[in-house]
């Protein structure tokens, strides 16, 4: 939940001339940091060299084909969004947070209704409020949390 809270909030907080170059810049970071990652990775792997002397006398690797990249990217689209939130997946779910609140941003600005207008505002309001919200819930379990720790330490040393 916190996560489409936050998005819609960070698309309410942005006007359509913003919004594409915000996109580009998140995509072109999210392409750095993942090829930096990838690297730190291979160069890890490659130093320490997992797995070395180890004998498998009777394993078989079993591997899956990759999938296309076509297909990589139409399963970030969700057939239903409700259910790949239930489910966890969160790129499918990022992917609708987003476009949903791009549409409400477009509805607020494009429509002539000014009811509609208010209404899109009125959902993106809420998701502000909802964010606050839910910081307060986690606060709450971080700041309550730590006592928590402490009685299970306590009884367990006990």
């Amino acid at each position: 939940m916190i996560v489409i809270f936050t998005l819609l909030m960070g698309v309410h907080q942005l006007s359509l001339a913003d919004l594409g170059k915000v996109g580009g810049q998140v995509v072109a970071l999210y392409a750095i940091t993942s090829t930096i990652a990838v690297a730190i990775g291979l160069a890890v792997a490659n130093l320490i060299d997992p797995g070395a002397g180890l004998q498998l006398t009777s394993a078989e690797a079993q591997t899956a084909e990759a999938p296309d990249i076509v297909e990589v990217f139409l399963n970030i689209i969700p057939e239903n969004p409700i259910a790949a939130t239930a489910e966890g997946s969160i790129l499918p779910t990022i992917f609708f947070v987003i476009v949903f609140g791009v549409a409400l941003v477009l509805v607020r600005e494009t429509s002539e209704d000014e009811s509609i207008r208010q209404g899109a505002e009125g959902i993106l309001r809420a998701a502000e409020t909802a964010v606050e919200a839910m910081f307060n819930i986690v606060w709450g379990v971080m700041e309550y949390g730590v006592i928590g720790v402490f009685a299970l330490m306590a009884a367990t040393l006990a």
